[in-house]
């Protein structure tokens, strides 16, 4: 019996270790592979014994300006994991060739994906000659095609491969390999797997083929090349260059191959020669073939000799022989019927057109990803080029066209087909019109109010936008062809177009959906505004318009949790709060809440696991800034004597109070804690309702301690009029912006004007002996202008209107500029009681002497006077009788002077 116990109890130890290893190299994996290589390799890799040039990493990537440098995160017996600075790049023009079915030009910077650079070579022979294949237990198998998509190989020794991959998928490879269990389709060993940044175009067979031309095959013009780097890091400019010949590359003039060299499978394939940049007659054949078939089918001829369906590709993908450089998978089975197994697709493309105007293109692209469910759909943008060149249709579920670019003949009767086909299409503004005709008169144009409705009449919304001088003339259109979504002045500037018997379909706009109200567009202050008001609106628009189209949209998966880092601004302050949590965690540093259990590690490779309730607290780890916060600049900007100096930074979880609360009772008041979070995923806002937390808002909640018989401590009500004044002077006391029309409105509100939300306060507060202990809740737009308005697009519209240059404000030192006008406020209540702050506080509010009607538009008329004396709104009834409405529960109904009472 006790042996079994022991059993069971060192069973459930290495499973909690493991899980504890995993869990760490995911979180390293999201953390590192946009900044940086994180790689997998064995000890004694192929490059380790191979001679690199100077400051070169690895033979099949480019050498770095500076220094490499190697950190190591886990040693194993027979593999290791690191991360290796600079990020590593390869020149795909260096002898690489792209895969049959791979979309090599569309390439984009992407955070939820990353390249994957794969070094392998041929397992040993035994002595009949064969391969050795490594037994693995079918179950524990993971296939590399199953969790990546091809995109380039190299031959040579390393034999080379580039797959693009998940980032999460590459932690799945990762972990595969390190546990033995990784397996690639042609029975190579991987040697060693680092993420990587790529330069250049590779090698494309279809551009060889007979009665082919041959092609630059890039983004954009012919010096433009394809990146796929994050931000932070730097990229090479390659010079312009044309691919390197191939001199073992060769294809017969008139290829008349014998049926078993038609024939593609495995059997029927010679005996594989030394490993070559050659390919063998029948690949040629088949290749040739499919050019010809494609040429007779019914797609653009613009595309006959580039298309490869992503749909024909079998379970393996492209195969490559080792020995021989024989593909011989992918197109062996052409028809879908007789393919073995599906392909793990990746998500289908959404393309955006545009013309030469990067901002527009990301605009729309950010558009975009507000709309489309996530994890659903991968957004690039295209040029021209790609347009008419590139193997696009069979895996694009939508195109998005926009812009004044002309849009050819040539290139519209390859939309059409996309189209016939099944396809669906966006366009905005463009001269893409579905064969509708187009009318321009003058009551349509500049900024106009839009009266939209959906397809099935369930749904209408009115909102205001740019709209062009032209409408859609629908006249003698069959009316079973189309369907009028939204109008100007009475005329359709907004249609849904059916296409063909396969589901193809079309919304045609006049209407700048991607563009309310951008930096290009010198608006006044009162135009500025009604376009804001309607953003959120138009987003709603934007959705149902998509799918109208059949995308999915919403929010899809939050993004996963991630662990706190603590943050001190002294040496003294990290020994004070670790000094008095001492006797409070448990013998593994745990420390137990009724809503989240906190566990302090040294580094975050200790403890990777993070719940709702579960959250570990990495206490020595520095936090880079690459993780979406800069905590020194946050330090630098914090010029507070106790509030906000001890801090604790999420960059996802679901609420930012719940980890001072679990702390508030437990440590000194002098610390001043601080938790900030870059993305929260259950943000709460006043009376319960939901507070988004997307990346660019400021979000905090900090810990204040009031005695209960203090100045402030016998109002405590007014101390979230003080925070709420206090994000409003972080702004307005800085030189030059003090003229933004930042307001406050009752009884927790920041707005612009007295129509658009920046952002909120909420305070919740507890009494035990003799002391209140405060938990101030704050989010304010600082740079995100979607769904709503910003601080910086308040600062973007001032400087055209005033011809000024003010600088954009950053989160963190909006945070901590914030933080110091909160602690001045508060020090000046205490001192010098209410009535120097209601002096300041009435220079923003929005209520003195507003008319206002209590708890229904039939209710009795009040005038608003004020804050009284408890912190509670004033009002006063036409007989003189003055009453008090208590914030709590109660709303400030602006738009109908209403306010909504709290049932008591």
């Amino acid at each position: 019996m006790f042996i079994t116990i022991c059993y069971a109890y060192l069973t459930w130890v290495s499973y909690r270790d493991h899980r504890s290893q995993k869990m760490h190299i995911i979180n390293l994996v999201r953390t590192h592979a946009a900044r940086c290589s994180v790689v997998f390799r064995k000890p004694k890799s192929i490059t380790s014994r191979r001679r690199l040039a100077q400051n070169q990493y690895s033979l099949l990537c480019e050498p770095c300006k500076g220094d490499i440098k190697e950190e190591m995160v886990c040693d194993f017996p027979s593999k290791q994991l690191l991360t290796v600075t600079p990020k590593q790049a390869v020149n795909l023009e260096e002898e690489w060739t792209s895969f049959i079915g791979s979309d090599t030009p569309l390439y984009e910077a992407d955070p939820n994906h990353t390249l994957i650079l794969i070094e392998a070579h041929l397992p040993k022979k035994d002595k009949r000659g064969k391969h050795t294949v490594l037994d693995i237990p079918a179950s524990k198998v993971v296939k590399l095609s199953e969790l990546s998509i091809p995109i380039a190989w190299k031959a040579g020794k390393p034999f080379g491969l580039v797959v693009r991959a998940k980032i999460d998928d590459f932690s799945a490879i990762g972990l595969a390999f390190l546990e033995g269990v990784l397996q690639l389709d042609d029975g190579l060993l991987v040697e060693q797997m680092l993420s990587v940044g790529i330069e250049g175009h590779a090698f494309t067979l279809l551009e060889y083929l007979p009665g082919t031309r041959r092609s630059q095959c890039t983004l954009g013009s012919s010096r433009r090349y394809i990146r796929y780097r994050s931000q932070n890091s730097s990229v090479r400019d390659l010079p312009p260059r044309r691919p390197k010949s191939f001199s073992g590359l060769s294809f017969p003039s008139t290829p008349s191959p014998t049926s078993s060299e038609a024939s593609l499978s495995p059997q029927s394939i010679p005996q594989a020669r030394q490993l070559r940049r050659r390919h063998s007659p029948v690949f040629i054949k088949m290749m040739e073939d499919r050019r010809k078939s494609l040429e007779t089918s019914p797609v653009s001829s613009a595309l006959s000799s580039r298309r490869c369906s992503q749909d024909s590709v079998s379970s393996s993908g492209i195969e490559i022989n080792i020995e021989g450089v024989m593909e011989t998978a992918a197109m062996a089975t052409m028809d879908e019927g007789k393919g073995s197994g599906k392909m793990k697709q990746k998500p289908p493309n959404v393309l955006v057109y545009t013309d030469e105007n990067e901002g527009k293109s990301e605009k729309l692209k950010d558009l975009l990803d507000m709309c489309l469910e996530r994890n659903c759909y991968t957004i690039y943008g295209i040029n021209k080029e790609t347009l008419l060149k590139h193997p696009w249709i069979d895996n694009t579920s939508l195109l998005l066209l926009a812009g004044q670019e002309d849009i050819t003949e040539h290139m519209k009767e390859l939309i059409m087909k996309y189209m016939y086909r099944g396809g669906r299409v966006v366009s905005l503004c463009s001269n893409f019109n579905a064969g509708l005709k187009i009318h321009r008169h003058s009551t349509v144009g500049a900024i106009k109010d839009i009266t939209y409705t959906s397809l099935d009449r369930t749904v209408s919304r009115d909102l205001t936008a740019m709209c062009t001088q032209c409408s859609y003339n629908v006249s003698g259109v069959a009316s079973q062809s189309f369907e009028v979504l939204g109008e100007c002045n009475q005329a359709p500037v907004l249609v849904y177009v059916k296409i063909g018997d396969n589901g193809g379909a079309a919304v045609l706009s006049q209407i700048h959906l991607e563009d309310l109200a951008s930096d290009d567009n010198l608006f006044d202050t009162e135009t500025f505004t009604r376009l804001k008001k309607s953003n959120l609106v138009r987003h709603e628009v934007c959705r149902d318009m998509l799918t109208t189209l059949g995308l999915k949209c919403g929010s899809g998966q939050p993004p996963p949790l991630t662990q706190s880092y603590l943050i001190c601004q002294t040496k003294e302050l990290k020994e004070d709060l670790m000094m008095s949590l001492s006797k409070r965690v448990d013998a593994n540093r745990w420390l137990k809440g009724s809503n989240i259990n906190l566990h302090f590690v040294a580094m975050a490779k200790d403890d990777g696991i993070v719940t709702t309730d579960r959250l570990p607290v990495v206490t020595e780890e520095p936090l880079h800034c690459g993780n979406g916060f800069n905590a020194n600049l946050y330090m630098q900007s914090l010029k507070t004597k106790r509030l906000g100096r001890v801090l604790f930074y999420n960059q996802v979880t679901p609420t930012t109070q719940v980890i001072i609360q679990s702390l508030q009772h437990n440590v000194p008041q002098h610390l001043g804690l601080v938790s900030i979070a870059s993305a929260m995923t259950a943000g709460k806002g006043r009376g319960g309702n939901a507070w988004l937390g997307p990346p660019g808002c400021a979000m905090f909640s900090l810990l204040v301690h009031l005695a209960q018989h203090s100045e402030l401590g016998q109002r405590l009500p007014y101390l979230q009029h003080i925070a709420s004044l206090a994000v409003v002077e972080a702004v307005c006391s800085l030189p030059g912006y003090e003229n933004l029309d930042l307001r406050l409105k009752w009884p927790n509100d920041i707005y612009y004007g007295s129509d658009l939300k920046l952002g909120g306060v909420l305070v919740n507060s507890s009494f035990f002996l003799g002391e209140f202990t405060a938990v101030i809740g704050c989010g304010v737009n600082v740079d995100n202008s979607n769904p709503t308005i910003c601080i910086n697009d308040v600062i973007r519209q001032h400087n055209k209107d005033n011809g000024t240059h003010l600088a954009k404000l950053t989160v963190e030192e909006q945070i901590a500029r914030t933080i110091n006008h909160m602690e001045h406020i508060i020090h000046q209540f205490m001192t010098h009681g209410k009535e120097p702050f209601l002096e300041r506080y009435y220079r923003r509010w929005l209520h003195s002497g507003v008319k206002v009607r209590l708890e229904s538009e039939a209710g009795q008329e009040v005038t608003v006077l004020g804050l009284d004396n408890n912190g509670f709104l004033s009002v006063t009834t036409p007989d003189g009788k003055i009453l008090s409405v208590q914030p709590d529960g109660n709303s400030f109904d602006m738009t109908k002077n209403l306010i909504s009472m709290k049932a008591r």
